[in-house]
């Protein structure tokens, strides 16, 4: 294996961790040289990397054999061996199909926070320059809120610190280089990378 990936899986080893998804092409690049569009996955024993048919050749032109990563086609994967990747367009007919999933379910940018039943976007991350709450999926009952490309910038996490302070709930604000997993059976949170919690003040007494 190549060290990137044997130092990553040491690091889910040392947190206990059974898998990580990667979906950030420049982290994918960083860890495979793999240039193709895709979502690389260390399972338990096992590491994929899913992409579109079309990369197939390309991909493992890129790999060798001590890259120990085993390609596959999206098409061959279905929803009962993983997963839903959440798309952007929360009007996709897909909708109610994902919502009652029971399985793991991925999203990336705008698909994290479809996830909620009510979810907000800052100025700097919508298509319209405004804050704004919007309708979600409601696969997670807003137990929290999240703000995703979250930026290091004093004024925008104020915001994202008043946004919980009038909600009343905690809000995660998940850099690029974070991952926020929560269990819909335990309702644990878990945080990896960088991703900041802002919790109301009336919760903090």
């Amino acid at each position: 294996m190549n060290p990137k990936l044997q130092w990553l899986r040491n690091k889910m080893t040392s947190l206990d961790l059974q898998g990580l998804i990667i979906s950030n092409p420049i982290n994918i690049k960083y860890l495979t040289n793999i240039e193709a569009e895709g979502t690389l996955i260390l399972a338990r024993k096992e590491n994929y990397f899913i992409t579109d048919g079309r990369y197939i050749e390309d991909v493992n032109s890129t790999l060798t054999i001590n890259d120990e990563i085993i390609v596959s086609d999206v098409k061959d994967i279905s929803k009962e061996d993983l997963m839903y990747s959440i798309p952007y367009n929360k009007e996709n007919k897909a909708k109610y199909e994902i919502k009652y999933y029971k399985g793991l379910i991925i999203g990336e940018s705008a698909g994290t926070e479809l996830q909620l039943k009510r979810y907000f976007i800052t100025a700097k991350n919508n298509y319209y320059k405004y804050f704004a709450f919007y309708d979600g999926f409601g696969v997670i009952d807003d137990p929290f809120y999240m703000d995703v490309h979250s930026i290091n910038n004093k004024n925008y996490l104020n915001k994202l610190k008043k946004v919980s302070n009038e909600t009343g709930k905690d809000v995660y604000g998940i850099f690029d280089d974070g991952v926020l997993i929560y269990d819909r059976t335990s309702k644990e949170v878990f945080k990896y990378g960088n991703v900041i919690k802002f919790t109301p003040k009336d919760k903090k007494k």
